[in-house]
């Protein structure tokens, strides 16, 4: 078995550690409700035709949409969050 140390240099995720941090929270647990019970409400267990994904717009689901352009645009928001994120380490830095 790894140490912590070996585990964190390799890569290793602390899933127990991002679960208390980003989802245990009462907001967030009420959030993540309200969207399954919009999902189901929608059909999207067990009954979502080939090739489409439920789409979410500002928070919320805003009905279902191509699985591939809506997995696209997913990424897309993931790139650009993560280069602001970049920049304002290197303004605070600089």
């Amino acid at each position: 078995m790894a140490t912590k140390e070996q585990r964190r240099k390799k890569g290793f995720r602390d899933y127990k550690k991002e679960y208390a941090r980003d989802q245990s929270s009462k907001a967030r647990i009420k959030y993540r409700t309200e969207l399954n019970r919009k999902a189901y409400a929608m059909g999207h267990y067990g009954k979502t035709p080939p090739g489409k994904d439920l789409v979410h717009k500002n928070g919320a689901i805003a009905g279902l949409g191509d699985r591939r352009t809506n997995r696209a645009d997913g990424a897309r928001k993931a790139t650009l969050a993560r280069m602001q994120r970049r920049r304002s380490v290197r303004r605070r830095t600089a």
